[in-house]
C-alpha cells in the first residue's frame, strides 16, 4: 500500500514531514526484524547469495514509483531526496528520472547493493546527481531539516512503520514529504492460513486504515495512498527470485542439512488478495 501525507504542526513542537507510508495502530513493536549475517564460514550466507543480482529486493516497479512521484508536490530545483533501504537501486534510478532537478542520497547497510547501484547509475545521465552511503536506517547520520523527500520502498518494516515515521520526521524540511511502501492487510477478516503466517513473521502488520491512522497519530496529514498491483510482486521480484533459487538449489541442499527452514514461492499467497504492498505519502505543513 502507498500513502502520501504531510506532517502538521501540533503537539510535537515542530513541523513534520510528508510521508509515503503505511502505519499500524498502537505503539511501535518492541522487536525489529533482524538482518541475516553478511557472512557465514567465510562465504556469503544463503540469504545474501539468493538476494544478489536481482532487479529489485522487494515488490515494486518503475510504474508504481512514477505513480507515487507524480502524486507529490513538485520539488524545487536542487531538492534533496534520500532513498532509505535503497537495495540495488532500481527505484533510485526511477526517482532520478521522476525528479530531474533533485539530488538523491541512496542509503543501505549492505555494501554489495551499493556496488550494484553504482554500476547501474554509471551509464545514466543522472550519475552526477546520485550519491550512496553505507549506513543503518535505524540511525541515519543526517542533520535535522535536511531533506525535501524521504523515500523508502519495502524497507520501513525493518525499523517498524510507526517508529520509522517518527524517527525520520526531524530529517524533513518544512513542507517535506515521505513516501513509503508497507505490506498491509487488504481485508478486516483475512483467512486463517495467512493470518497465522504473518502473526509469526510480521505481527505488526496492519490494515490500510490502521496504518493511515498511525501516520496521522504521528503528526502527518495523509496526501494519498494506493495499493500496488499484483504484477509488482512478480515481474521484478518473485519471478527472478524463483529463477535464482533454481540455479542455487544444488548448493542449497547442502545448507538444508544444517537448517530445517525452507523457502517457497506460490502465487496463491498473492492472488488471495489478503495482503499487498501499499504506498503512502505524507508531507510536512
Amino acid at each position: 500500500m502507498g500513502i502520501l501525507a504531510t506532517p502538521v504542526r501540533g503537539d510535537f513542537g515542530q513541523a513534520q514531514g510528508r510521508q509515503h507510508a503505511v502505519a499500524g495502530a498502537g505503539p511501535p513493536p518492541s522487536t525489529v526484524v533482524p538482518f541475516p549475517s553478511d557472512k557465514r564460514s567465510g562465504s556469503l550466507s544463503p540469504f545474501w547469495e539468493l538476494h544478489s543480482d536481482l532487479p529489485r529486493e522487494g515488490p515494486g516497479s518503475d510504474r508504481s514509483t512514477r505513480e507515487a512521484a507524480e502524486k507529490l508536490p513538485r520539488l524545487s530545483d536542487g531538492a534533496r531526496v534520500v532513498d532509505v533501504g535503497c537495495g540495488p537501486g532500481a527505484q533510485t534510478l526511477a526517482l532520478a528520472r521522476a525528479f530531474p532537478q533533485a539530488h538523491i542520497m541512496a542509503v543501505d547497510r549492505h555494501a554489495p547493493f551499493l556496488k550494484d547501484l553504482t554500476r547501474r547509475t554509471r551509464s545514466s545521465e543522472a550519475f552526477s546527481r546520485i550519491a550512496s552511503l553505507q549506513g543503518d536506517m535505524r540511525a541515519l547520520p543526517f542533520s535535522d531539516n535536511r531533506f525535501d523527500l524521504i523515500w523508502s520502498e519495502g524497507a520501513i518494516y525493518i525499523v517498524g512503520f510507526e517508529a520509522g515515521l517518527r524517527s525520520w520526521r526531524p530529517l524533513l524540511k518544512t513542507h517535506g514529504c515521505v513516501a513509503v511502501t508497507e505490506i498491509s492487510w487488504l481485508t478486516e477478516a483475512p483467512p486463517e492460513a495467512p493470518t497465522q503466517f504473518w502473526s509469526r513473521n510480521y505481527p505488526a502488520m496492519a490494515t490500510i486504515a490502521s496504518n493511515c491512522a498511525m501516520a496521522q497519530a504521528a503528526g502527518y496529514e495523509i496526501l494519498h495512498h494506493f495499493t500496488t498491483p499484483e504484477r509488482d510482486w512478480w515481474t521484478d521480484y518473485y519471478e527472478p527470485l524463483e529463477m535464482k533459487m533454481q540455479g542455487l538449489r544444488p548448493n542449497m541442499r547442502t545448507t538444508a542439512t544444517r537448517s530445517p527452514s525452507s523457502t517457497r514461492i506460490t502465487r496463491r499467497s498473492i492472488s488471495s488478495g489478503s495482503t499487498r504492498r501499499a504506498t503512502d505519502m505524507c508531507s510536512i505543513s
